[in-house]
């Protein structure tokens, strides 16, 4: 900001350009030292120099100097000596002599013997051409290069408006600005109880009543009570059937003798006018008085007595697993889900059959494999270890593996089993088939051909079944002295 020059009286301008004319030669000094002629000692206007009436000696008031009319020098009052014009380093202003150092130019002002640029100020803010700014402005704003600029005023304010549309700050969530201050604003919008959000009350509930979220909310109170209204327009509770509530909430018995002459009355006491009962030979039956009934238990070891009571020793009934039929305790058979075993009552209900067995009221096969290693356990599953059969070689026979001769198509040689398939007679020769052979033949047996189906030809060598639906080749029958194959041919 550049600086404002203060500005420089008018009446100090006029005084030094007086002062420069005070250095004239001419006599009498007309310039500035005539008087007003009133024969006393009298002042000029501009400049407030004195002049005595006797001797004609003007004084200044600023230095004391004195200046004869006649010669016009200007010499101290002290010591009478000519006085010396000191304009070192002066631009303008007083010589010290009543002289002037020099003229400013137009537009500028002498201060302290230098020239200074006269500020140009009409009122508004402005540039005062010198530099600087003058002029006035609106409170709360100053004069800068921008004209006039407005100062934010947030002393004491902690929120609002800083008078130059600015702000001096914003209030935390919760707060309002009231009066450039952050205060709590208390709510209490659709409550009627609880924290107002400024640490107040919204208002308080009665005393059977609690705050909830800002409502007041009855509490149910049925202490003591077993009925009636619990203070919130609800119930407490209902009597069972035969009470009512009492002006104490409690569930009293309402006494009931209605169409009855005898009897309860359903709260402890009696209906009649003999407390109760009736008259002798009489009972009371639903409260009504009837001719007394006569049990009758003949040949009834059960059962009821024909009068609400019951016979026998255990108040109608029987023992375990007998039940009452006409009077009497009998058994009665439970076979129920059971295919066999004992039906309750000393007989069965059923018995299993074949190789079946009773377990648990039912027929199942149990595997018998008593004394056998191999075969079947006569319940779909089979005995041994090899699951019923034998090793190679054995069969299963009764239970037991047992070697079986095997002498299919041998009529010699040994059965597989130790023992032999027949003796060979004399001529003849048992061969690797197991079949007789005569010495003469056995070179050419099996038979090598030539094959054919004519007389006289060999047959070609086929497979064949014996009675007993084995397997056996045509050809291993060529050292039997006789044989019979029977074909058939489809046509």
């Amino acid at each position: 900001m550049r600086n404002v020059h203060p500005l420089i009286p008018i009446g100090l301008l006029a005084v030094s350009l007086a002062l420069a004319g005070c250095g004239s030669d001419d006599e009498g000094g007309s310039a500035t030292g005539e008087t007003e002629e009133t024969g006393e000692t009298g002042e000029t206007e501009e400049t407030g120099e004195t002049e005595t009436e006797e001797t004609g000696e003007t004084e200044t008031e600023e230095t004391g100097e004195t200046e004869t009319e006649e010669t016009g020098e200007t010499e101290t009052e002290e010591t009478g000596e000519p006085c010396v014009p000191d304009c070192l380093g002066l631009q303008c202003g007083d010589d010290g002599c009543g002289g002037s150092c020099g003229d400013c130019e137009a537009g500028q002002v002498c201060g302290g013997g230098e020239c200074l640029c006269a500020p140009q100020c009409d009122g508004v803010c402005s540039d005062d051409g010198c530099g600087g700014f003058c002029g006035t402005c609106d409170p709360g704003s100053i004069c800068t290069e921008n004209g006039c600029t407005c100062v934010p005023d947030c002393e004491g304010k902690a929120c609002g408006d800083d008078s130059c549309e600015g702000s001096c700050g914003e209030c935390a969530e919760g707060l309002d600005c009231v009066e450039s201050q952050c205060i709590c604003v208390p709510d209490c919008a659709d409550k009627d109880c609880g924290d107002d959000g400024c640490g107040g009350p919204c208002g308080a509930c009665d005393e059977s009543e609690v705050c909830t979220l800002g409502q007041c909310t009855c509490v149910p109170d049925c202490t003591d009570k077993q009925c009636g209204d619990d203070g919130c327009g609800g119930p407490c509770g209902a009597c069972a059937p035969g009470f009512e509530c009492d002006p104490t909430n409690i569930c009293q018995c309402v006494p009931d003798c209605t169409d009855k002459e005898c009897g309860d009355d359903g709260c402890g006491g009696a209906c009649g006018d003999l407390g109760g009962a009736c008259t002798t030979g009489m009972e009371c039956m639903d409260g009504t008085c009837v001719v007394m009934c006569q049990p009758d238990c003949v040949n009834k070891d059960c059962g009821d007595d024909g009068c609400g009571g019951s016979c026998g020793d255990l108040a109608g009934a029987c023992d375990t697993g007998l039940t009452c039929l006409d009077g009497n305790c009998t058994c009665v058979p439970d076979c129920l889900g059971a295919a066999c075993g004992d039906d309750g009552c000393g007989s069965t209900c059923g018995e299993c059959a074949g190789n079946l067995s009773c377990v648990n009221s039912q027929c199942i096969c149990v595997p018998d494999c008593t004394d056998k290693d191999c075969g079947d356990d006569e319940c779909g599953g089979t005995c041994g270890d090899l699951a019923g059969a034998c090793d190679a070689g054995l069969s299963c026979v009764d239970g037991a593996c047992t070697c079986v001769p095997d002498c299919a198509g041998k009529n010699c040689g040994d059965d597989s089993c130790g023992g032999s398939c027949g003796q060979c007679g004399p001529g003849s020769t048992c061969s690797d088939q197991g079949t007789c052979e005569s010495e003469e033949t056995a070179a050419t047996c099996p038979p090598e051909g030539p094959f054919g189906t004519t007389p006289g030809t060999i047959m070609q060598d086929l497979t064949l079944k014996d009675c007993d639906g084995d397997d056996y080749a045509l050809h291993a029958l060529c050292t039997q002295e006789a044989a019979l194959v029977v074909m058939f041919a489809n046509w």
